[in-house]
């Protein structure tokens, strides 16, 4: 929760979410895509354990969706599984402005 508050305020500041809203954070497999059926989204930051379940569903209709996404956890690439691999990972430590500029890439992408 702390991460995402920092995170908006930092985006919202250099000027990345014009126009975009932050959504979430989903706790729930079921809740993510939910909210994916509302929305069109702009990008995509998945935690890959939420709580007794992965997120990989999510991913999966994200990447149906054609919508960029990078997976956001401590897990290494070596976890994920073969639909996956490849995908961008920002770890769960990386510094503020390593996530900014990954978030950027994707908005990019």
């Amino acid at each position: 929760m702390q991460l995402r508050g920092k995170l908006e305020r930092t985006l919202t500041a250099q000027g990345i979410l014009y126009g975009c809203s932050v959504q979430g954070p989903f706790t729930a497999v079921d809740e993510s895509l939910d909210s994916l059926s509302e929305e069109r989204r702009d990008v995509g930051r998945l935690d890959i354990n939420l709580y007794q379940e992965f997120s990989y569903p999510v991913a999966a209709r994200l990447n149906e969706m054609g919508i960029p996404f990078a997976f956001f956890t401590a897990y290494d690439d070596n976890t994920l599984p073969d639909a996956f691999v490849g995908r961008p990972i920002i770890p769960k430590n990386d510094r503020r402005d390593d996530i900014v500029a990954k978030v950027k890439g994707l908005l990019r992408a």
